[in-house]
């Protein structure tokens, strides 16, 4: 009995070691009593009948009325609410997994474990933990789920009845929020396309309900007049009053700012990147400079703490750089979107070198794109600056997904070298430290 608890235990210790912290950190989470949760959700369903509660929510305010169903009930126990938000980051742990072709115990899998800690879970405290979670975290982990689902399904592996059912629900509600719903449109035309072009057959029929209810929860964002009503609102408010007169540049070049600033503060996750990239290149290439090329962005990260680097950090979050209506005639205010163009194509350059098809290049290439365009996006609706970081969840995870995929792809080569193999691993053990510090500080904090 004891041996079979021992070997259990030690093939499933990456999921127990990630349950350990993620029970953690909720029991750790307090919930305001003047934020969204607490002060409407839990009581909302007092006063109105649910479908009153959602017509209202739907006219006058969003888009997102499967998710805030589920919201008004689950913000009245928030026991039952901490429970089953463990089991959703733990289901995006397990889809992460499924995607990435990893086994329970095999060094990858701790390392997809120590992307996911490396996340900072302040990002999801701006809103209040529920509200936030709920809205970003919950899509995130759905939409992987139904992702994973359709990959094992495309790679060919059976797919059992029970996940195929599950996954609709699933899709359902991730695809109610704005950015999972784009993000799940471009993975269903690549994976049709894929089908079609590479595999030479028809794509299956789920594949075309998933695009079907996918494009049906887009029309019903664009449709939804409570969005519109939104916008009206926070244009009024805040310092997006002079947003009507943004040019369609005008948001591109707000939105990119925006993402590229926030992705940049103090983000384990891209150091981690770079990291694991800049050490592939040394060890299986021995090319010193496509090395430093993966390290661009670490400087970016730890401007804003460095005496050093201060001016570079002073130059990124200065607004008057911004490009805009009253400086476009300005040589200097392209200076810094340039920099970001530069810095996106340092990382595209990375992908391509250690990529070894053109297909897996463009795949990956899409995933990090694709992360990066569903913060720049943002830049196309008012909320833009009230919407903090906390919108930036999808492009966090696209590059834990790309960190942990080129692991796996140059495992075997790196451990040729026992000493570099170990330096990733203490590497990446060190980084995953640091990010549940953080992450656990700021929850110890925040009320």
């Amino acid at each position: 009995m004891t041996e079979k608890i021992n070997k259990y235990a030690k093939e499933f210790a990456p999921l127990i070691v990630l349950s350990i912290v993620i029970v953690l950190m909720h029991l750790n989470m307090h919930e305001s009593d003047i934020l969204d949760a607490k002060r409407y959700f839990a009581t909302v369903l007092d006063q109105y009948s649910m479908r009153a509660f959602l017509s209202i929510r739907y006219h006058t305010w969003s888009s997102r009325i499967v998710i805030e169903a589920v919201l008004a009930i689950l913000a009245r126990h928030l026991v039952l609410w901490g429970i089953l938000d463990s089991l959703v980051m733990i289901l995006l742990f397990f889809s992460m997994k499924k995607i990435l072709g990893l086994k329970n115990n095999e060094p990858c899998t701790w390392i997809l474990v120590g992307t996911i800690f490396m996340y900072y879970m302040g990002d999801m405290s701006s809103a209040g933990w529920v509200a936030s979670l709920m809205n970003y975290m919950w899509p995130l982990a759905f939409g992987a789920f139904v992702m994973g689902t359709a990959v094992d399904g495309i790679r060919g592996e059976k797919v059992s009845p029970i996940r195929i059912t599950l996954s609709f629900p699933a899709l359902i509600y991730a695809a109610n929020m704005e950015q999972m719903s784009a993000l799940l449109l471009a993975f269903y035309i690549l994976a049709i396309a894929y089908e079609f072009i590479v595999k030479n057959k028809r794509p299956h029929i789920l594949l075309w309900i998933g695009f079907i209810i996918v494009i049906c929860e887009l029309i019903f964002i664009v449709t939804c007049p409570g969005n519109a009503v939104r916008a009206t609102e926070e244009i009024s408010m805040g310092d997006m009053t002079t947003y009507g007169m943004y040019s369609f540049i005008d948001k591109l070049l707000a939105g990119l700012d925006h993402a590229l600033k926030t992705f940049v503060n103090t983000n384990v996750l891209l150091i981690a990147f770079s990291f694991v990239c800049a050490l592939i290149f040394i060890v299986c290439f021995n090319s010193p400079v496509f090395a430093v090329l993966a390290v661009v962005p670490i400087p970016f990260v730890l401007a804003k703490g460095s005496k050093i680097l201060s001016p570079l950090y002073k130059l990124i979050s200065n607004g008057d750089l911004r490009t805009g209506i009253h400086n476009f005639n300005r040589p200097g205010a392209y200076i810094v979107p340039f920099m970001w163009v530069m810095f996106i194509l340092c990382i595209e350059v990375v992908i391509i070198k250690l990529s070894t098809s053109n297909l897996e290049a463009f795949i990956l290439s899409m995933v990090m794109l694709g992360g990066f365009a569903s913060k720049v996006i943002i830049g196309f609706s008012p909320s833009l600056t009230s919407s903090g970081s906390r919108t930036q969840i999808y492009l966090q995870f696209a590059f834990a997904f790309l960190t942990v995929y080129f692991a796996k792809k140059y495992e075997d080569k790196l451990k040729g070298n026992p000493a570099v193999i170990n330096v990733l691993y203490t590497g990446v053990g060190l980084l995953a430290v640091m990010g549940v510090a953080n992450s656990l500080g700021k929850i110890a904090t925040w009320t």
